[in-house]
């Protein structure tokens, strides 16, 4: 028992980056990896792609591919939703190659801001994550931009254990919240001390991010704040009660998942960035053709197939906010978010979110498929 209760741990540990910072990694052929280490600092492990020598579509001799460097939140190598489609299709695989482009995958522990910080050393080309992260890095003048939301209802509950007296989140008020800070979930978090009338000040925030789920399972917090995902992991082996979710009350406090772009990378290779998105649109097609076939490519090792279905268990409307596209009402959300941002002092000046969402490259993408 000892046993299992570790091994879900663990897996339940790998699901909360996604919360944190958002982002997947693949271990099939489109982006093979290996480990190697980055910074301290970055507090990330790095899934590197190795491949050897090919020919890129139209090339009339072998030619060593380039390499194309996406971040992920998270620790393990897996690539999960509309991407692990996308993955298991070898539509990833198949657009790189016609551009002489293959992809490595660097998984970063430590989540949206390891992730950012790899966007200023240079380090990555494209980021997979939550919508904070990078409306923090343009409001420091960073040169990045959205190029698509790939979820634009990325759910969140509180949760606490099924024993718990606690029935609403105004009961939070002297009690222990696990709220990862400086996440989208932070955010979450703050909206919902507005909507319930919270005393913040009689809550005790333990901020915890790596080890936020088994902090709460081992009695060290009362209450947490978590992704859908997590909650539904949890409930596997840790009976719990969820007090408030945006898949039922307050959707307008769900965040979203991005790709986030270097604007340098993006301008001296836009056709790799489009590459991408157009191997993203070919697996949501997918996806919305082949339902039960799709459910089974979001599940990983980290996120079993139960789990994936409990999520994503909306019949008709399993997909619709996962098209990848950008609409005003996504960008409005962004807005939101800056606003708060800047309230509660995140940053000191406004992410220009015009400025910072780029539909070009999606909308490339559709033309090229003919959409």
């Amino acid at each position: 028992m000892k046993k299992l209760t570790l091994r879900l741990l663990s897996l339940i540990i790998i699901v909360v980056f996604i919360a944190g910072g958002c982002g997947v990694n693949s271990q099939s052929g489109s982006a093979s990896n290996s480990a190697a280490s980055q910074s301290q600092a970055a507090q990330s492990t790095a899934q590197q792609s190795t491949s050897p020598k090919s020919t890129p579509a139209g090339s009339g001799s072998k030619t060593e591919k380039k390499t194309v460097t996406l971040a992920v939140a998270q620790e393990s190598n897996e690539l999960s939703g509309i991407w692990g489609v996308a993955d298991k299709q070898k539509y990833i695989e198949e657009e790189l190659d016609k551009v002489g482009y293959q992809l490595k995958v660097l998984g970063f522990a430590a989540a949206g801001p390891a992730v950012n910080e790899a966007f200023v050393s240079g380090k990555i080309d494209l980021a997979y994550y939550g919508n904070l992260p990078p409306v923090v890095l343009k409001s420091k003048g960073i040169d990045v931009s959205i190029v698509s939301i790939v979820d634009s209802q990325y759910n969140f509950s509180v949760i606490v254990p099924a024993g718990s007296a606690v029935k609403t989140p105004k009961d939070l008020e002297g009690k222990r919240v696990i709220v990862g800070k400086g996440t989208i979930i932070d955010e979450y978090w703050g909206n919902l001390v507005k909507a319930y009338g919270i005393d913040a000040g009689k809550v005790k925030v333990i901020n915890d991010v790596a080890n936020a789920n088994s902090t709460f399972i081992s009695g060290n917090a009362d209450a947490l704040i978590s992704a859908d995902f997590a909650a539904h992991l949890i409930n596997k082996q840790f009976p719990i009660k969820v007090i408030e979710t945006t898949s039922a009350s307050h959707p307008e406090f769900a965040s979203q998942l991005v790709v986030a772009a270097s604007g340098k990378f993006s301008k001296e290779h836009p056709e790799v960035v489009t590459a991408l998105l157009k191997a993203y649109i070919r697996g949501y097609d997918y996806s919305l053709q082949h339902r039960d076939e799709a459910l089974k490519a979001f599940a990983t090792d980290s996120i079993p197939l139960d789990v994936v279905e409990k999520v994503y268990s909306n019949g008709d409307k399993t997909f619709v906010n996962l098209d990848g596209g950008i609409e005003q009402a996504d960008k409005e959300r962004l807005k939101k978010l800056n606003d708060f941002l800047l309230e509660y002092k995140y940053i000191e000046k406004s992410a220009e979110v015009n400025s910072l969402v780029d539909t070009g490259f999606f909308e490339k993408a559709q033309k090229e498929l003919g959409k």
